[in-house]
């Protein structure tokens, strides 16, 4: 049975595709004891998974995840011995600017994988033929069958020296029956692979878009090469291995790979990391991808290890208090973690709890009886509004959905903005949470779960309303 991997949906099998070669030699760069100590030295600069959020992944797909020695113990496949070049075929025509794609993502492979990749001659658009060819029976752009480039383009002319061919088109792809479409299709048997930059972007449209698609596009090459070494989906990290349901998701994942996965390419691939994060910078900067750059330049300090003053200056920042102007307050880091955008390893502590005094204020009903799919969903009893929640804890009465903030300057530090959106879900005509934080510039996502149609609106002050 042929095992293949897609985009957006990817089906993982161990499957050796060449000899391995990876047992360990006088010669080895890098054994499996310096790569372990080098995932724990790289560890805390990768952001932990949080909870999945509609429509992503992880969500719809149980998937076990792979540790560096769970990868080592599975005798994976690498690129060593013979079969060490990564050939790319582009396939139909290109625009100028398009091609200035397809040359970058192979000069970033190269560095990435450690391995030579070759750009081979352009194979025509002729080479396929009219019955594995479609017009999407909705949108109406021009399609191609990807398991034909797969079976009859690619594999008959499979190199002899290559660990893996791969195909890229800028025609849009699609698997076969029951499919819209597919970003990409591998073959983990047969070394072989198609992807598509129809759905990167626009790359002609301005500089900041082609950065944009260059990205994409090389997010998607490495990640896919990445499966036909036998690396699995992460599931513990923000990563470039991590699996994405569409594009949205995937925007949201670094081009890097964390600590776990970079050292499953460097082991493989008998690559030092230092070297290779340096070139990764030096590319990158190179091409305006200023964030990944200043990432993988932190990487080779992590690896190559902080200065003293470095040292204390990271450890000095550790602090707890009890109360803030008055009053008890909720974990300051269980704040950050809920915005996504302060590293919480840089920050204090603040626990406490927030406390009411006063005459509490009645639970109303929320009106919902004008919606019949509300009415019948709560039979007429309809749920209590959560503008004033209470709790206790012993014999203080306490305040629920509050939010708390440091009123302090922050200008002197930097906090990324966060990668995951900040969501809020209707599901049985409840807005929920009924409280959340988020960053300026951060992405909201609301959304519904309800068979009903809901009204959203908001009051920002001095912005205007949608």
């Amino acid at each position: 049975m042929k095992r293949l991997i897609m985009l957006p949906a990817c089906v993982l099998g161990c499957v050796l595709v060449f000899q391995f070669t990876g047992a360990e030699t006088p010669d080895t760069v890098l054994t499996v004891a310096k790569a372990e100590a080098t995932v724990e030295k790289l560890r805390t600069l990768h952001r932990k998974l949080g909870k999945p959020v509609p429509g992503d992944w992880l969500l719809q797909h149980r998937e076990p995840g792979q540790s560096f020695r769970q990868y080592v113990k599975s005798k994976p496949v690498v690129p060593r011995g013979k079969r060490r070049v990564i050939y790319i075929q582009p396939l139909g025509d290109f625009t100028k600017t398009q091609r200035r794609v397809i040359d970058r993502t192979a000069e970033f492979m190269g560095i990435y994988f450690d391995r030579p990749v070759k750009i081979r001659a352009d194979l025509p658009m002729s080479e396929i033929p009219k019955q594995a060819r479609r017009k999407h029976p909705s949108w109406g752009m021009d399609q191609i069958l990807s398991t034909h480039v797969l079976d009859k383009v690619l594999k008959p002319r499979l190199p002899d020296d290559a660990a893996a061919y791969i195909a890229f088109t800028a025609t849009d792809l699609w698997p076969g029956r029951g499919w819209n479409f597919v970003f990409g299709q591998a073959s983990l048997r047969d070394r072989v692979g198609v992807w598509s930059i129809y759905r990167k972007g626009n790359p002609e449209k301005d500089e900041a878009n082609f950065r944009l698609t260059l990205k994409r596009t090389l997010q998607t090459a490495v990640h896919e090469t990445g499966h036909m070494f036998s690396m699995y989906h992460c599931t513990a990290y923000e990563c470039v291995m991590c699996g994405s349901n569409n594009l949205r998701e995937s925007d949201r994942r670094p081009l890097a790979a964390c600590a776990e996965c970079v050292m499953k390419v460097c082991w493989a691939s008998q690559t030092d990391p230092a070297k290779r994060y340096r070139n990764l910078a030096a590319f990158c900067g190179k091409h305006g991808l200023k964030k990944e750059q200043a990432f993988y330049e932190r990487s080779r300090t992590a690896v190559e290890g902080k200065s003293k003053a470095e040292k204390t200056r990271s450890g000095s920042n550790s602090s707890e208090a009890s109360s803030v102007s008055g009053y008890h307050v909720v974990s300051l880091i269980d704040v950050a973690r809920n915005i996504g955008g302060v590293d919480a390893r840089n920050g204090g502590t603040i626990r406490g709890l927030v406390t009411f005094e006063g005459e509490k204020m009645k639970r109303k009903p929320v009106k919902m009886a004008g919606n019949p799919f509300c009415t019948a969903e709560w039979k007429g009893k309809f749920p209590l509004h959560e503008r004033w929640m209470y709790g206790r804890n012993g014999s203080r009465d306490t305040l629920q959905n509050v939010l708390v903030f440091v009123d302090s300057d922050f200008r002197a530090h930097r906090f990324p903005l966060p990668i995951r959106p900040a969501v809020v879900e209707t599901k049985r005509c409840v807005y929920s949470p009924h409280v959340t934080a988020m960053r300026v510039g951060q992405e909201l996502w609301v959304t519904n779960s309800d068979r009903t149609l809901h009204n959203v609106m908001s009051a920002p002050g001095r912005q205007g309303v949608f």
